[in-house]
């Protein structure tokens, strides 16, 4: 992870947001608390992860992984072609 304070984060935009699309995660330090700044793939996954975590059913299942029932193996872009036919 790299570290910038605001002024260095704001001089070097551009470099920033060339290592955030190499998937680099970038902090800035403020005097109220860091932000962290990554690229939008990493966070749409973050967020997709917290909330399957967030179904109580969900992560109990994902716990005790023995007792999932997987019938079929697909992926990701298989499953969203599937929903858009």
């Amino acid at each position: 992870m790299v570290i910038y304070t605001p002024t260095q984060a704001r001089n070097n935009f551009f470099q920033l947001s060339k290592k955030i699309q190499a998937n680099e995660e970038i902090r800035v330090t403020f005097k109220s608390g860091d932000a962290v700044i990554v690229n939008s793939d990493d966070y749409d996954n973050l967020l997709e992860t917290l909330y399957v975590l967030s179904d109580p059913v969900v992560s109990h299942q994902l716990q005790n992984k023995d007792s999932l029932e997987v019938s079929s193996y697909s992926t990701l872009n298989n499953l969203r072609d599937e929903m858009d036919s």
